[in-house]
């Protein structure tokens, strides 16, 4: 993440789930991608999409920017309770005519690398056409296909879909450890207190 706010810069970004700074998308056309957006929020309504267009100067590696912004971000329209492990952020950078998808790491286990490829794919002759809205609106949908199928495959087999990385370990808990790890790795050692024979 350091390398990422050296990069972009370290301050939280306050904006709504669409976001066109690169002025890609006519009022009209952000109307359809915002209900498309939204459908998708109550289909999923654990979920949330998020849209972000700009003028990177061709620099930006979207991985990386898709990474930090996930991590930066601060959505205005978005329930607090639902955080940005939750989300899925759809980038294009105008200057360089590309597109990346980024989740927060509560979707690992349900998309993968292949997925996002297939809903880029489903948008790209819209976008090569210059038809941004459109693209995007086919991306949510493959997006919607894809994680409906995840979701029933899950039902049938849900040890395959569990988390890959544990959750981290509260606070509390991980001071306990290293406490109590600590009594017993210093009971006897030299220099604590304790006499050697």
């Amino acid at each position: 993440m350091a390398d990422a706010d050296k990069v972009y810069g370290a301050e939280d970004l306050h904006l709504r789930t669409l976001s066109d700074t690169a002025g890609l998308m006519r009022r009209d056309e952000q109307g359809r991608l915002q209900s498309a957006m939204q459908r998708f929020n109550r289909q999923f309504p654990q979920l949330f999409v998020a849209v972000h267009t700009g003028s990177f100067g061709g620099m930006a590696n979207l991985r990386q920017f898709g990474f930090w912004f996930l991590n930066r971000a601060k959505f205005e329209d978005v329930p607090s309770d639902r955080g940005n492990r939750s989300a899925i952020l759809l980038v294009m950078d105008a200057d360089a005519k590309s597109a990346g998808i980024s989740f927060g790491y509560a979707l690992d286990a349900l998309l993968d690398e292949e997925d996002t490829f297939q809903c880029l794919a489903r948008a790209h002759a819209y976008w090569l056409e210059g038809r941004h809205a459109e693209g995007l609106v086919k991306a949510i949908e493959q997006l919607r296909i894809i994680l409906k199928k995840r979701c029933r495959q899950a039902r049938r087999d849900p040890a395959r879909f569990e988390r890959k990385v544990s959750r981290p370990a509260k606070i509390d808990e991980q001071a306990q450890k290293i406490r109590g790890g600590r009594r017993t790795e210093n009971s006897g050692v030299p220099g604590n207190g304790e006499e050697t024979p």
